[in-house]
């Protein structure tokens, strides 16, 4: 039995009814100290730290698919960090997950076990278009089944057509794609795409546009966009585990400050979400007025929407000047932002929420 795991909850996205979960869960063996838990052969403990100490409040997950059916057993941290999950049958737990919670099920049921689910992301290497038996991450690939991988997805971003991808830090980095499937503890396929060598790395905050395009703040002090329809080998197969589609990848760098006498790509700074962040709270904003307490509250929240969305207009402005993308390419969305605002501020002008003084 592997004595080894840790799952810390990452980040969280709303998508086709669900609210989707990123775990991290990393293999990590038992840490000596004062705050050593102990265990024995058959317990998974230990100390869940960061670079800020001890974490308190972290799920941590043992999971395997090594026994007839699917087991999980959940715990959470104390306020020293530690964790143990005891009496574990014999398996090897332990892999990078994506989870949900069904808002639905839970509202209507309260039931916090069977409003959860979580799957491992599993390549489909055998190229048969399905999810089938799998090799573990550390097994080399097997032409005849899928393949587990385990990357630790930073963020949870649903896309229009119902599925969700994820970026993994590091060099050069990568961008995970989930078809969730109809169920998607059995159902769920990956796609993985690596960053071309030497364009740019570490990916960051990520979400995807209306198109299905995933756009990406880069550590090297690029904006990335990933455009899977240009693609022009297979998606799926055993040579489709990252570097299968570079024609993908477009790079846009970002007038942030430079390192001193560095000519190589890299800033002394990175971009983390601000353009979609501000794109996106103008909606988030208008959702909260819908439930607004008063009418005073109701322009209240309506003002913040205008002040977001005027926001946004600024930053769609400094992404054309900044040359990341070009002025055709925004019309339509500045077009819109535009409109928004119009009508947002005659909402506000009808309800007497201008002074006219």
């Amino acid at each position: 039995m592997s004595a080894r795991f840790r799952s810390l909850m990452r980040t969280i996205a709303v998508g086709a009814g669900l609210v989707w979960i990123v775990a991290l869960a990393v293999a990590a063996a038992q840490q000596p100290g004062p705050n050593a838990v102990a265990i024995d052969n058959d317990d998974i403990g230990g100390v869940v730290r960061s670079a800020s100490g001890p974490e308190a409040g972290v799920w941590v997950i043992a999971e395997t698919s090594e026994l007839p059916t699917k087991f999980a057993k959940i715990v959470v941290t104390d306020d020293a960090g530690r964790y143990l999950i005891p009496d574990l049958p014999k398996a090897n737990y332990g892999s990078q997950v994506l989870g949900w919670i069904n808002t639905e099920m839970f509202d209507a049921t309260h039931d916090e076990v069977k409003s959860q689910g979580w799957t491992g992301l599993i390549l489909d290497t055998n190229g048969n278009g399905k999810r089938d038996a799998y090799v573990k991450p550390d097994q080399p690939i097997d032409p005849a089944k899928d393949k587990q991988i385990d990357d630790a997805l930073y963020i949870a971003a649903p896309a229009p057509d119902g599925s969700i991808w994820g970026s993994v830090l590091g060099y050069p980095g990568a961008i995970i794609r989930v078809v969730p499937g109809a169920n998607p503890t059995e159902t769920a396929l990956a796609e993985r795409y690596e960053l071309p060598a030497g364009k740019g790395y570490s990916p960051r905050g990520m979400d995807v546009d209306r198109n299905g395009v995933a756009w990406v703040a880069l550590g090297s002090g690029h904006l990335a966009s990933f455009d899977r329809r240009k693609c022009k080998g297979p998606l799926n197969g055993p040579k489709a585990t990252g570097q299968q589609c570079p024609e993908g990848w477009a790079f846009f760098a970002q007038p942030l400050p430079q390192f001193k006498n560095v000519k190589d790509s890299g800033s002394a700074e990175g971009s983390y979400f601000a353009w979609v962040r501000s794109g996106t709270a103008a909606a988030a904003n208008y959702g909260e007025a819908r439930g607004a307490e008063s009418r005073a509250d109701f322009i209240h929240k309506l003002r913040i929407v205008l002040k977001e969305l005027n926001e946004t207009a600024v930053w769609l402005q400094l992404i054309v000047e900044s040359a990341l993308l070009s002025q055709d390419k925004t019309i339509a969305i500045v077009a819109e932002n535009e409109e928004l605002c119009r009508i947002i501020g005659a909402s506000i002008r009808t309800l007497g929420g201008f002074d006219r003084s």
